[in-house]
């Protein structure tokens, strides 16, 4: 303060900037209170947008912290990178960008697919590690019926042969052509696909045979399935999540004339066996005619299950002339039957 100024006037003036020093620090504080509610509003908000992240979170759903983006299906989210997707498939990249303006507020995009969540659930943790996979680190380790069929169906949907292709290598291993075929893989099914061959898996192939252009599969799958109760032909089986696996009007159709066709030829099949009697073909094991008896005519009922004879259990207490003979007139019933499968199924 200069010197010229008196007591009074310094006064006056040092009032003032006292008041002013208040002054600065009432906006201060209102400042720092101002501050620190928004620090605790945005930290509210994180944590609520995070909650509704979160909410599409499920128990052993695969779900990266840092991932960018929620794909969402039956409501159960898979938290991903976009740029793991992007690289195997220009589908996902495609989906993407047409969801980029529906990103959560955290950043993180949700995008809603159509997919089973078992099927996504499934092709995604393959999509990821197909080298930790046990079935495709292992061809030879069967794969359950589910694993195949999503691979199939999202596998074409995204475009991403690799896993497309190993998925369909897996029906091939199980689906002769020919009858030569079937007598290699008949021992061998069930190590490429789990518990196969079974009628009730055969539905789910024959649809995904019709969806995906793979029509070698379908003879051997519509015999498979003609062995299946008529009730289970008609109305399907039951899915994993519920929702049943049906075959389309025209292949039930096809489905109960083939079995009708097979039934009729097991019935000739059948015929041919009672006029060989052991006696009349130089067999004088007696034994022979009466366990002949009993397996042609006792153990025969009428059905379509031409390929399902086991030998070792037929032949049982035969001699070594009377297995050769029922052998041959069993397997060329087979051969010549085989390749008529698809006609048999209205298939050409």
């Amino acid at each position: 303060m200069p010197q010229s100024m008196t007591n009074k006037e310094r006064a006056a003036q040092l009032r003032v900037l006292i008041g002013d020093i208040k002054q600065n620090q009432q906006d201060f504080n209102a400042a720092t209170r101002s501050f620190g509610a928004g620090i605790h509003d945005l930290l509210c908000t994180l944590e609520a947008q995070a909650s509704a992240d979160d909410q599409y979170r499920r128990p052993n759903s695969i779900w990266y912290n840092d991932g960018s983006v929620i794909l969402v299906a039956q409501g159960t989210g898979f938290k991903v990178h976009q740029s793991v997707l992007s690289q195997h498939s220009t589908v996902f990249l495609d989906l993407i960008e047409t969801a980029s303006l529906r990103w959560s507020s955290l950043g993180t995009l949700v995008v809603m697919v159509s997919d089973y969540v078992d099927d996504l659930s499934i092709f995604l943790k393959v999509l990821y590690n197909p080298g930790n996979d046990s079935y495709f680190k292992m061809p030879n380790t069967p794969a359950p019926i589910e694993w195949v069929s999503a691979l199939i169906k999202l596998g074409k949907k995204y475009q991403v042969k690799f896993i497309f292709d190993e998925a369909v290598s897996r029906l091939k291993s199980v689906h002769p052509r020919t009858y030569a075929e079937y007598k290699l893989m008949r021992g061998a099914m069930s190590n490429h696909i789990s518990d196969y061959p079974n009628g009730e898996m055969a539905i789910t192939i024959i649809n995904l045979a019709r969806a995906h252009n793979l029509p070698n599969l379908l003879p051997f799958a519509f015999y498979l399935c003609c062995q299946l109760p008529l009730e289970t032909i008609m109305h399907g089986v039951k899915r994993n999540d519920g929702t049943a696996e049906k075959l389309s009007s025209d292949d039930i159709m096809r489905c109960l004339k083939g079995r009708e066709q097979l039934t009729l030829m097991n019935a000739s099949l059948v015929q041919t066996l009672r006029s060989y009697m052991p006696s009349m073909n130089k067999c004088n094991a007696h034994k022979c005619d009466s366990r002949w008896v009993s397996v042609v005519c006792g153990d025969s009922p009428l059905s379509p299950k031409l390929m399902g004879y086991n030998f070792r259990d037929w032949e049982i207490g035969f001699c070594k002339r009377c297995k050769k003979a029922y052998r041959r007139i069993v397997e060329d019933a087979r051969e010549k039957t085989f390749p008529m499968f698809s006609d048999i199924f209205e298939l050409n």
